[in-house]
């Protein structure tokens, strides 16, 4: 698993509880510690991973889609039935028809998105989409039309979340044709701040 040193001591926890909880729901669970890009910082490995995964499947087996939880998550078993109701409104679930890529809103405003977690169809648009957003080198601004408006931000904040983010309130890449944006706890919740 790819994760840095705040959370190196709940990851190994989170990632038990989401093998089960998807070994108990019939999903298939994958994680990693391969580096695919190495002067990226560990955020970034997720998008090879899940290209990877749905180019290939899991053992062998076609996927038809990529549900990403960052290390530091966990599924509770109280949104279980939540998660199921969002997959399959969205048509990831079931057969149906939906967009390529579901993003969440984070805090404190659904103007953020939160890729920590995120679900890809198995969709050429979506193929490539990872494809080419793991492609962009910030000493190669020509990969596409779109590819300035991250570099700019690549070379501040070298994590993809951000980028993902401008990318989405730009629409660039024709994104709001073949994503969502749901609303902040549609797919994912926390615990609140603590207050002071």
């Amino acid at each position: 698993m790819w994760y840095d040193t705040a959370i190196a001591s709940s990851a190994g926890i989170a990632a038990d509880i989401n093998r089960r909880y998807a070994e108990r729901h019939g999903f298939a669970f994958v994680s990693s510690d391969v580096v695919y890009s190495p002067d990226r910082r560990p955020s970034w490995q997720r998008l090879s991973l899940m290209l990877r995964t749905l180019e290939g499947g899991v053992q062998g087996t076609p996927v038809a889609a990529v549900l990403w939880l960052d290390a530091d998550a966990v599924f509770l078993h109280e949104n279980g039935d939540a998660l199921a109701a969002q997959l399959e409104a969205h048509g990831i679930v079931g057969g149906g028809r939906g967009p390529d890529i579901l993003l969440s809103g984070d805090r404190p405003s659904d103007l953020f998105v939160n890729t920590g977690v995120m679900v890809v169809r198995n969709t050429p648009y979506a193929r490539a989409w990872l494809r080419w957003f793991i492609s962009l080198n910030a000493s190669r601004p020509e990969t596409s039309k779109d590819a300035p408006i991250c570099l700019k931000l690549l070379m501040r904040f070298p994590w993809e979340q951000g980028c993902i983010g401008e990318l989405w309130h730009r629409n660039a890449s024709a994104l709001w044709r073949h994503a969502k944006l749901l609303p902040y706890g549609a797919l994912q919740t926390a615990a609140a701040p603590p207050q002071f």
